[in-house]
């Protein structure tokens, strides 16, 4: 499956939810795919992609990340600046609230 996701480029026009579950699914499961994982990457950097993502998509990717070993300081910024963004986090739960924080915690950032 992670070869015909990077092979058809399939992530590059996935919405954030589709992204949101192909991160969780391959965390949950333990499974790093290299292609797979800087494709990952790559969407979450692409310009406003992150602007699209709701509350449980951007904490379920912080998370997935985080177990996949793919989170960077720098990419945890950008997804911290958009957790921030108006209405910030009043829209989060406490689950999606604690999975950033598990998050941040993997990188030591307090």
């Amino acid at each position: 499956v992670a070869e015909r996701l990077v092979e058809g480029r399939l992530l590059s026009r996935g919405r954030p939810q589709d992204v949101a579950n192909v991160a969780w699914a391959y965390a949950r499961l333990g499974v790093v795919h290299p292609p797979l994982l800087q494709d990952l990457i790559t969407r979450l950097e692409q310009e406003a992609f992150l602007e699209q993502c709701g509350p449980q998509d951007l904490s379920n990717i912080a998370w997935a990340l985080s177990k996949l070993g793919g989170l960077s300081e720098e990419l945890l910024d950008l997804m911290a600046t958009r957790a921030l963004q108006d209405p910030g986090l009043v829209e989060f739960n406490a689950q999606e609230i604690s999975n950033l924080m598990w998050a941040f915690g993997t990188l030591g950032v307090r």
